[in-house]
């Protein structure tokens, strides 16, 4: 986050200010990523001039961000109409996409909108991995792609990598390989459960000291730790900016305080915006949120390094987001461990997995099922 986005940022949470709408435009996906949150594609989407009339409310509300994502957003056919309804109301506009789907036309389109960033999901630079993790042969060689004709054209794209075990030998590749291109590169090992509050998606996280390894890897590349401001006190320190500054509309358009905490909070099919943010319960609730709400986040050896997430605790603790989830607070210590060992001169060791490729069953089937992509030569 800039310095201006982050001044702006505080200056809208101060005054209980939408600041960002974030909207899944669609459930549908021609992907089904094993850790994917929506666990439920098939519900249908919303027509153009309801979400337009969603864009026009929050920018009523002063809102100035706005993030598209889905599903799949590209397999929308009147995306470039709802991002041109976008720029008429004066958003900022950023997207996120596998990006299989774009093609060169949609990249002048989209510069001739100014959206100002595209993230990419890459999962890793060997086709059999990010395949088998996406369940779609092509599928990288259609996202790499997708960024390259982004970048032709001068759209900043951006690409996040998520971790897990089976595709924990290659974050280092992906991210060394986008940074010698210039391509800002990012990667999480935190797999959350669904918005339905499963947690089957917990067997693919990293076991504990491979999250250290992976965080030591990253202060390295970073050049070590990051300067930190002293934290406020318990009753005065809010978990983050979900339902402060900003909310998620899904694509039923329910209304929640962002896309990984899934408490409903109102539904637009029977509300303006304007009257869910200003008088929904569960939103001022979450405002006046606290670490000391939880009884203990305020004086945890790790607090410095705890990106407290109250969806993530939701959905584990199957309602309570005051309750500090097993998954947070092991990254929490994984990442003081890791700055602990960096700070004593140790380094980060490359990752070896123990579990076959195979687990993924739909590997052995890819590319006897699916078609060879038409173009193989293209620039990674």
């Amino acid at each position: 986050m800039s310095d201006m986005n982050g001044r702006l940022r505080q200056f809208y949470a101060e005054r209980n200010k939408l600041f960002q709408l974030h909207l899944d435009l669609l459930y549908a996906c021609d992907l089904d990523c094993h850790h994917c949150y929506l666990d439920n594609k098939s519900r249908p989407q919303v027509g153009r001039e309801r979400i337009v009339e969603i864009l026009e409310q929050a920018a009523e509300l002063g809102a100035m961000n706005l993030l598209c994502s889905g599903g799949e957003i590209f397999l929308r056919r009147d995306l470039m109409d709802i991002l041109r309804e976008a720029r008429r109301l004066r958003f900022n506009i950023r997207l996120k996409t596998h990006g299989g789907n774009i093609t060169r036309e949609h990249a002048l389109a989209l510069r001739e909108l100014a959206v100002s960033k595209v993230d990419f999901s890459v999962y890793a630079l060997d086709e059999d991995v990010h395949d088998a993790f996406t369940k779609k042969q092509g599928s990288l060689q259609s996202t790499l792609r997708g960024i390259q004709h982004l970048v032709d054209v001068g759209i900043a794209v951006e690409v996040r990598c998520s971790v897990t075990h089976f595709n924990a030998e290659h974050y280092r590749k992906l991210y060394e390989h986008f940074r010698s291109r210039e391509i800002p590169a990012t990667f999480n090992a935190r797999i959350r459960g669904t918005n339905s509050l499963t947690t089957n998606t917990y067997s693919l996280n990293l076991d504990y000291e491979e999250k250290v390894q992976l965080e030591m890897y990253r202060l390295e590349a970073h050049g070590g730790p990051a300067q930190r401001r002293r934290a406020p006190a318990p009753e005065k320190s809010s978990f983050c900016f979900a339902g402060r500054t900003t909310v998620y509309v899904a694509p039923d358009l329910k209304v929640y305080p962002c896309t990984a905490f899934p408490i409903e909070c109102g539904d637009l099919n029977q509300q303006s915006l304007r009257a869910i943010w200003e008088q929904s319960p569960q939103l001022h609730t979450v405002r006046g949120a606290t670490r000391a709400d939880t009884g203990i986040c305020g004086t945890c050896a790790a607090r410095a390094h705890c990106s407290y997430c109250p969806g993530t605790a939701y959905i584990e603790s199957q309602g309570d987001w005051s309750r500090p989830p097993q998954l947070i607070c092991n990254d929490a210590f994984a990442k003081l461990e890791a700055e602990e060992r960096f700070l004593a001169g140790k380094k980060a060791r490359p990752h070896r997995s123990q579990k076959p490729r195979t687990h993924f069953p739909i590997l052995n089937n890819l590319k006897a099922e699916a078609p060879q992509p038409e173009n193989s030569n293209l620039r990674a």
